[in-house]
């Protein structure tokens, strides 16, 4: 994951996302919320909107789709296993959040209940 804007433009993130774990369904299912907020993030889905075309624009046919897939996140600050700060992707920033208009520079769709996709926000990049 690269940053393209900010302090940090340039730089780049790593991290997993779980599908399957040991632990139990729940940490996978959390790595399948993940992907959805980020699709629904960079392709402008109202989380809320269950329309043929917003569950059309969530659908990949592969994790190669995500490959440079440019989306809004929280990124945190923590301690790593030797005590030094890592970077964490805490979540994708969703087209419902306050600050999605501000940082997508686009205003926000009132959710209708009906198809609130807009391909207009679809960025395509192509990953280093």
């Amino acid at each position: 994951m690269g940053v393209d804007r900010g302090r940090h433009t340039k730089r780049k993130m790593w991290f997993n996302i779980g599908l399957h774990s040991k632990k139990g369904p729940s940490w996978g299912q959390m790595g399948r919320s993940f992907i959805r907020a980020a699709l629904n993030n960079a392709r402008g889905v109202d989380p809320r909107d269950s329309s043929p075309e917003a569950s059309a624009a969530r659908r990949i046919h592969g994790f190669h789709e995500l490959d440079g897939l440019e989306f809004l996140a929280r990124v945190d600050v923590e301690k790593d296993t030797k005590g030094g700060n890592r970077n964490v992707v805490k979540t994708a920033i969703e087209p419902d959040h306050p600050d999605y208009a501000k940082f997508k520079g686009t205003p926000v769709k009132p959710h209708t209940g009906g198809g609130n996709y807009s391909r207009s926000m679809v960025t395509a990049t192509s990953p280093d």
